[in-house]
């Protein structure tokens, strides 16, 4: 557990660097790669998904963004300010983005995860 919230501060640490050094170029490079493969790999898993007929989504890019936009305001939150979001309403919340935007119903997201 710890492990993962090490890298969450990491990526918070890089991406408050890299927004914050609009003067040093190379810091503003150091995060950009990685949240871009992040993107790109949601919006393929989406866009296959939607492709096979599993559910419908019209625009896996625009999922992609609000769904990492909505993550990366979670993490900073869990890691930023102790105690202000604990787990189980975080997953709760990320079970029901992901819901919405794949237009399916929340109960058989969490029933084929398990």
């Amino acid at each position: 557990m710890r492990a993962q919230f090490a890298s969450q501060e990491l990526g918070i640490d890089a991406w408050t660097a890299s927004a914050s050094a609009s003067r040093t170029r190379a810091a503003g490079r150091i995060p950009r790669p990685w949240d871009q493969q992040w993107k790109l790999a949601l919006i393929e898993v989406l866009a296959e998904g939607a492709a096979a007929g599993e559910f419908p989504c019209e625009d896996p890019a625009a999922a992609a963004w609000r769904l990492t936009a909505f993550l990366d305001g979670q993490a900073v939150q869990m890691t930023s300010y102790a105690g202000s979001l604990s787990r189980a309403p975080m997953l709760q919340w990320t079970d029901e983005a992901l819901a919405r935007e794949r237009g399916i119903d929340q109960a058989a997201l969490t029933a084929t995860a398990r």
